[in-house]
């Protein structure tokens, strides 16, 4: 379900620790003006308070096989499942820290704004750039996700797992207008992209080899020259028996499954009528999204679970600790913070 527009504009303070902490205990539970969630949901206003409607703060904390410690605070009701009418905050430490070792929470939750961790722990940074045998006059780029640029050279960081597509519409001096797509495939541990290297021969005959990044040997290609003729070899070579322009597709599935696809126009026997058209892919890095970061997610009345990391976050999202204050400790004696966060943000 995408819920856009879900908007939480919310003052609220929530309670994390370094460890587990489970709310009612006699020794430990504390006031209901201490945690509380003002929110407008969907433009419904929302209000949550500790002690009321035996809604209790639950706090957690994990450590991730990168040694990086999550933090986690959720306002529900005491001892329900599922539990409607939830909000759960997840925080991630600033730096890595080695099983075991103290977690200093002054630094770890301090104030200040965070980005909105996606569904994978990593983006990949793929650069894109267009192609054509004519002067590109103007161009477009359109992700599935509703980016879009038209910058002859695109990168974007691609958080999210699952297939993506990358469109292009390119035109040319003299009126011509083509487009092409790709189809990548992100996964945790890679990005599986590719592209076409067109080969141009004599007498209307083409050889054509795909650029690959990412994916798991052994490939498996299947080449459709856009004449009715196709072939599974690696690099195939392509006679045709008119010169013009022909749409080229590869279609490549990797040992694990996962498909990239690049399409482009394909100009044979040096036709100067037609226009070709291309993009090339390079991986231009991967960055690690764990540090200061943040993820939110909300119940609704019928248990629907909404989540941040659903969905690429448009303009205007924002997460920020307000403040960030040392609190009381907790029943194994270890500190705990009260923070105060405001946050913008779209959940699906």
């Amino acid at each position: 379900m995408n819920m856009r527009g879900f908007i939480m504009l919310a003052l609220c303070t929530l309670v994390f620790s370094c460890k587990k902490r489970k709310y009612p205990d006699a020794q430990v539970q504390l006031e209901k003006e201490d945690i509380y969630v003002n929110a407008i949901v969907d433009g419904e206003a929302v209000n949550l308070k500790i002690g009321a409607e035996d809604y209790y703060c639950y706090s957690s904390y994990s450590h991730s096989a990168d040694s990086i410690y999550q933090f986690k605070g959720e306002l529900r009701k005491y001892d329900c499942n599922p539990c409607p009418l939830s909000l759960m905050v997840e925080l991630t430490d600033y730096q890595k820290s080695l099983p075991g070792s103290v977690v200093q929470a002054e630094n770890s939750l301090r104030k200040g704004s965070r980005i909105f961790l996606a569904a994978l722990a990593k983006t990949y940074t793929v650069k894109f750039r267009a192609h054509s045998n004519k002067n590109i006059s103007s161009l477009r780029w359109n992700l599935n996700n509703g980016t879009s640029s038209s910058d002859s050279v695109f990168s974007f960081d691609f958080g999210q797992p699952g297939a993506q597509t990358v469109s292009l519409t390119i035109k040319t001096d003299g009126g011509c207008e083509t487009v092409v797509q790709n189809k990548i495939y992100v996964s945790e541990s890679s990005v599986f992209a590719c592209n076409i290297e067109p080969e141009p021969g004599p007498n209307n005959q083409s050889g054509f080899r795909a650029s690959l990044i990412g994916g798991k040997a052994p490939f498996y290609y299947t080449w459709y020259f856009g004449d009715g003729y196709t072939s599974n070899n690696a690099e195939p070579t392509h006679i045709y028996q008119y010169p013009g322009s022909y749409p080229v597709k590869v279609r490549i599935e990797d040992a694990d499954g996962h498909i990239c696809e690049s399409n482009s126009i394909n100009v044979v026997g040096n036709d100067l009528s037609s226009c070709s058209s291309n993009m090339s892919v390079s991986h231009a890095g991967t960055r690690n999204l764990l540090f200061n970061g943040v993820k939110i997610q909300w119940t609704d009345r019928t248990n629907f679970v909404l989540r941040s990391d659903s969905i690429d976050q448009p303009p205007g999202s924002y997460f920020e600790i307000v403040d960030s204050q040392e609190y009381e400790k907790n029943e194994k004696g270890e500190s705990g913070r009260l923070l105060t966060v405001r946050f913008n943000v779209l959940l699906q």
